[in-house]
């Protein structure tokens, strides 16, 4: 395994002992030989042990969304079969929530079908296009072919909404291969394939226009029955179709297409809704919604009844929404009318069939509605409805008619929404009665299953669709002196008082240690046994600046490195989520849409948020969240919320009566330098200072005010490719913004991607120093926008790229709207990902005419007069580059700035890139590296040196030399012990946060996609801290034993001095 720290290679070792006895005897080349070996024995290399990988690091496995769930037939096997919104197929540990195994298919083949029989998984995807077959046990794929069902003419016959058109079989092998085979439904055709290969065997089409399948029920006589439907809507004098199919050659029992004819009674368009009744009937509702119509497959006949017999009470099925849905094979139907079901049975009689309307279900747009049946072929139907109060369950027994209602504590609508999907298993006890198990997903993305009315376990599958994420420190305490960290208090105390009490505190900081010695005891041991905290299950003591109580219940102690951080991520439906940084635990979650209070029947969604307040020893840190707000009338208007990023606290909340289009925060603070300034632009382009209340919303205000003049932002139309800068004007109290320049990219060049600088980084150097001790200056400019823009081939006549493709970048000053530089790279398209650090530009892209991956440096500096060879020139030059002001006390004017001196070069990529970022450092002296989320879901650290414009190609010369300039190769090297998730792979990746620790060398990244990792990076190596495997106890022993040695050594020589004063 490779990676971080200097590692002796003992495999190295034991080959080179083996080598030693061999040529010990060989003579003077064996002496050679043999030199050469011992110095390769004594060579130490880069590499991490297997029990050093996951401590500084951790990954979390995620699925996504859960589309369908299904659990295993035999409910010992405690097994869950699932298909994700991300195009995972996979299966779960229903005992533990652990995944056994998932793999995911490509993102342009959506997975419409799960179907479990036996050892086999079959699922069908890409619409009907294909079907695979793995093995449920490990995940194995075992064959996948094509499928060519559907036409155009079937595909619009189909219904809008979820595919019901698809179903599998695993049935006795017909070929002779002792293999059972797989029959598959997809569209108008059944295929028999081998269930070995996946060769097909016979197939059949039905040509009955107008018709759905819908579902394969086999039969005991070796033969398969097909059903199908008319779609919703569709006008036909056809009701279903059901037609026997032999399994050993796919011909039909008995002549005719097997078309059933609708009821005499029934309307011209029959069959609205649809659903299959176990493997006896098909169930169909009329288009009128007066009667439902329930057909026998074997008898082939048909009964029906009225609507308003079985529908709900306060239900007009004519005028109210009206549906049938699934009952899961649990002998019956439901009928969902006015947001009740009613669940209907089906009972065989003389008359066909019996309808009986067993109980009703409320609230089934909040709490839907699932069916199947025991190990005895018992039907059971399930609704949970999650509540403020808890998840309630009603679980009904199609067979009694009994009805039981549980409460589920756990979970709740204010932390997990809405259910979504429910899927049910009913199994027998011990004692021979019979149990309920039951998976849920909710509106969240949380998938939480119940046994036994308890939660067993539950996953936050929202982390598999994390849209933004940051980290925030967890605080150091100032133990005994919390006053001091009071900047009122702090003013009114002169500098001796200060220094009096300071002294004062920290006399009883250490009096109040030396009088606990079990902490010092515990600390010390801490500190020999290398662990960070000690104790384990040990109470843990509530921080002052947790209100929620999560430091109760995650190790929330702070460390003077800075490596303890909680990672706030933002998820897709809104939900944001805080990790801890050791062990990646969710330490909390905060679901916005159902845990803020906003006004009733309005949808809520968070956009953004921003660290407005990121550090403070006192704990009262901030991130501000802005998301837009959807009433029932559909107004969009926007809202602010401040959460704490450490508790996900909810500090407040307000509606703003207005739509933000622009919001960032300024380099302006409140509150002693505490409490960034956010800005927010609306729709009519006034600007709004936040906090917007109480004296700091005043000071916020008049700080926001006093700085317009300099204030500029921009705005990006990615349609239109066009850029249009705004500047900040104050008038009577209202902060106006102002057009001030348009860029307009060429027709047909569409932007694709965009950078600007990083506003938080640290900038240590503002020159580079050379070998002949030369320095060029760099080109620091904090309003640089980077842009990416493609032009398809022929986009626009005219257009000199017009018969090829190209990408071109574009370096922007968005405070005058000047293009500084740009560059074109014909024959290229995207996807291009790009990323900006001081004076260096990187991105990525595919090269059409090479077909590779290729990755381009430009460094930016400024334009001197002449060589620069001391610091006198190089501050002369700025003043010159300023303007004649001085610049070491007056900042560039943006007005002022020349274009930039350009270096570049391109490099080869092995794989493609999904996201660029860069380190970051405390103070900025650190030497940066580049991080590279590849292709491969892989994270890459490749250092600076390697991405060079400078490099030189061929020999180096000395002053290169000197420099530290690596010599040119074309590829960007790609080692092992710089791939930061080693043999991790994190699926998905598309994104990435970056912070630095509190020690210069040292940074956290946590890379999100479907799954999350998170590590530490040391571009330079740990340079000023001790490593994880120091061994304390024997630097302990060492002085300890010196100490011991300096007392008897003082000792004796006094004992000898005085010895030779009497002689």
């Amino acid at each position: 395994l490779p990676l971080r720290g200097d590692r002796l290679d003992l495999k190295s070792a034991s080959l080179a002992a083996t080598a030693m006895l061999h040529i010990s005897c060989a003579g003077w080349r064996g002496s050679l030989l043999l030199a050469a070996v011992l110095l390769q024995f004594f060579l130490c290399v880069e590499s991490l042990y297997e029990d050093q990988a996951g401590i500084n690091d951790f990954i979390l496995e995620n699925v996504g969304k859960i589309k369908a769930a299904k659990f295993h037939p035999d409910a010992q096997r405690r097994r869950l079969y699932f298909s994700t919104h991300k195009n995972f197929v996979g299966a779960l540990e229903s005992k533990t929530g652990a995944i056994i195994w998932r793999h995911g298919l490509a993102e342009d083949e959506p997975i419409d079908f799960v179907g479990q029989s036996g050892r086999n998984l079959v699922t069908i995807s890409a619409g009907g296009k294909r079907v695979r077959v793995w093995n449920s046990a490990d995940g194995v794929l075992l064959w996948d072919a094509p499928l060519d069902g559907l036409d155009e003419m079937y595909q619009k016959l189909l219904p809008a909404g979820p595919r019901d058109d698809m179903d599998t079989l695993v049935v006795a092998d017909v070929t002779g291969d002792t293999m059972d085979d797989v029959l598959v439904l997809a569209g108008r055709e059944v295929q028999m394939r081998d269930g070995e290969v996946g060769k097909e065997i016979w197939r059949w089409r039905s040509d009955a226009a107008g018709v759905v399948m819908k579902a394969l029920v086999e039969r005991e006589d070796g033969t398969v029955t097909v059903v199908g439907a008319t779609p919703g809507g569709y006008t036909s004098k056809h009701a279903v179709q059901i037609v026997s199919l032999k399994l050993r050659d796919g011909s039909a029992v008995s002549e005719g297409a097997g078309l059933m004819p609708a009821p005499s009674d029934s309307s011209s368009k029959f069959c609205v809704s649809s659903v299959m009744v176990g493997s006896e009937a098909i169930v169909c509702l009329d288009g009128n919604k007066k009667k439902v119509h329930a057909f026998d497959i074997l008898k082939r006949k048909s009964a029906s009844i009225d609507t308003a017999s079985i529908a709900p009470a306060g239900c007009d099925p004519s005028s109210d929404a009206t549906a049938l849905g699934s009952a899961g094979g649990a002998g019956a139907f439901v009928f969902v009318c006015g947001g009740k079901a009613a669940a209907v049975s089906l009972t065989e009689s003389t008359s066909v069939f019996d309808f009986k309307a067993l109980h009703t279900f409320s609230n089934v747009e909040e709490g839907p509605v699932a069916g199947n049946v025991d190990k005895h072929g018992d039907g059971m139907l399930v609704q949970a409805l999650m509540t403020q109060d808890g998840l309630s369950v009603t679980s009904l027994a199609v067979g009694s008619g009994k009805v039981t209602t549980a409460s589920v504590n756990g979970a709740s609508l204010a932390t997990h929404g809405k259910v979504d999907a429910i899927a049910i298993q009913p199994y027998l006890k011990k004692d021979g009665g019979v149990g309920l198990r039951f998976l849920t997903s909710t509106e969240t993305y949380a998938v939480v299953l119940v046994q036994s009315d308890k939660v067993l376990w539950e996953r936050q599958e929202a982390l598999g669709h994390v849209e933004q994420g940051a980290m925030v420190d967890i605080p150091v305490p100032a133990p005994a002196h919390n006053e001091l960290l009071d900047a009122d208090h702090i003013a009114q105390m002169n500098l001796v008082s200060r220094l009096v009490r300071r002294l004062v505190t920290d006399a009883q900081d250490v009096v109040g240690v030396l009088m606990n010695p079990q902490k010092i005891v515990e600390q010390a041991l801490a500190l020999m046994l290398g662990s960070v905290g000690f104790g384990g299950d040990a109470k843990r003591i509530r921080a002052a600046w947790d209100k929620v109580g999560v430091s109760e219940q995650h190790d929330m102690s702070a460390d003077r490195f800075g490596f303890q951080k909680v990672i706030v991520l933002l998820t897709e439906p809104s939900v944001l989520v805080g990790l801890h940084s050791k062990t990646g635990a969710v330490v909390w979650t905060r679901s916005l849409p159902h845990s803020l209070p906003a006004p009733a029947g309005a949808q809520l969604k968070a956009d953004k948020f921003f660290l407005t307040r990121a550090t403070g020893a006192d704990g009262l840190l901030e991130a501000t969240v802005l998301g837009t707000v959807t009433s029932k009338g559909g107004e969009v208007s926007s809202f602010i919320a401040l959460v704490h990023p450490l508790t996900g606290e909810l500090l407040s909340y307000q509606t703003l009566p207005y739509l933000v289009v622009h919001a960032a925060t300024v380099p302006l603070f409140t509150g002693g330098h505490a409490r960034q300034v956010l800005m927010v632009v609306d729709s009519t382009l006034k600007a709004h200072a936040f906090p917007d209340k109480g004296e700091e919303g005043e000071e916020a205000a008049a700080v926001l005010a006093g700085k317009a003049a300099s204030i500029y932002f921009y705005l990006v139309d990615k349609q239109a490719s066009v850029i249009t800068g705004y500047a900040l004007s104050a008038s009577s109290g209202v902060l106006q913004a102002q057009e001030v320049w348009t860029v307009a990219f060429p027709e047909g060049e569409q932007i694709v991607s965009l950078a600007p600088q990083d506003s938080d980084q640290a900038v240590k150097s503002a020159g580079r120093v050379l070998g002949n001790r030369h320095v060029l200056l760099k080109y620091l400019n904090a309003n640089l926008l980077a842009v990416a823009t493609e032009t398809p081939a022929g986009a626009a006549k005219g257009h000199e790229a017009a018969r090829e493709k190209s990408v071109r970048i574009y370096l922007v000053d968005t405070v005058v709207g000047a293009i500084m530089h740009s560059v074109v790279h014909k024959e290229a398209r995207g996807p291009v990902r790009i990323v900006q650090t001081e004076n260096v530009v990187v991105y990525g892209l595919w090269n059409l005419k090479k077909l590779r991956h290729e990755v381009a440096v430009l460094e930016l500096y400024e334009q001197t007069a002449h060589e620069i060879v001391s610091a006198a020139q190089m501050l002369a030059e700025r003043d010159r580059n300023a303007g004649g002001a001085n610049w070491t006390k007056t900042a560039v004017s943006a007005w002022r700035l020349e274009k930039p001196r350009v270096l570049s070069q391109s490099y080869i990529m092995s794989a493609g890139l999904n996201a660029l970022s860069v380190t970051k450092s405390m103070h900025g002296i650190t030497s940066k590296a580049i991080l590279m989320a590849l292709s491969t879901d892989q994270l890459l650290s490749v250092d600076k040196k390697f991405l060079d414009p400078r490099r030189p190609i061929g020999k180096p010369t000395p002053e290169d030399q000197e420099e530290g300039l690596v010599p040119y190769n074309p590829y960007v090297p790609v080692m092992g012990t710089h791939v930061l998730s080693y043999h991790h792979t994190i699926t998905g990746l598309k994104g990435m946060a970056v912070a630095p620790a509190r020690i210069e060398s040292t940074c956290s990244v946590v890379a999100y996609g479907v799954d999350i990792f998170y590590a530490r990076v040391a571009p330079a190596k740990a340079y000023d801290c001790l490593g994880e495997d120091f061994n304390y106890p024997s630097l302990i022993i060492a002085v300890v034993g010196l100490l011991v040695a300096s007392y008897f050594v003082i000792w004796f020589s006094n004992r000898k001095e005085l010895q030779d004063k009497w002689k």
